[in-house]
């Protein structure tokens, strides 16, 4: 599907990672399908290193984080690593009195160095399958008011 971002991905070169593609029944699945796929390797490890890699070269850096857990982690750990992101949009249901990473706000981050203290950053409550697609919109409706879209 070409209007797939998996697809995009692949086409302009960009990595895609999922931390967590080993969890729950599809890293069972996964797990199987390895015992007759002997050459079929998913190295977690390895993704590791290239997500904190990958993070690392950009001047700017920017993180939008849908739902929280492990890929928020890895994020911002690459991030603190590296001087902090400069913008961070953190999209979730969790609440920061859970003490989880999912609850934890732009600002708890700020208090870690893992975003800048001068940063452009929010924390957004609420369902990502309504306040992401919403964000989406006025994203792209601002770019193409600005000329910055091709197919406008």
């Amino acid at each position: 599907d070409e209007n797939s971002f998996l697809y995009q991905a692949a086409k302009n070169n960009i990595p895609v990672y999922c931390p967590a593609i080993t969890d729950g029944a599809f890293g069972f699945h996964l797990y199987l399908f390895q015992q007759t796929h002997k050459d079929f390797v998913i190295d977690v490890i390895q993704d590791f290193g290239n997500i904190m890699l990958s993070i690392s070269q950009d001047d700017k850096k920017g993180v939008i984080s849908l739902g929280g857990s492990i890929s928020k982690h890895h994020a911002i750990l690459a991030s603190l690593l590296n001087g902090g992101l400069d913008y961070a949009v953190y999209m979730t249901t969790a609440s920061s009195k859970s003490g989880s990473m999912s609850g934890a706000t732009t600002e708890e981050a700020k208090s870690w160095g893992k975003i800048k203290d001068d940063s452009d950053a929010a924390t957004v409550i609420g369902d990502v399958t309504i306040t992401f697609p919403l964000m989406m919109v006025k994203v792209l409706e601002t770019l193409n008011k600005e000329g910055l879209l091709k197919n406008g």
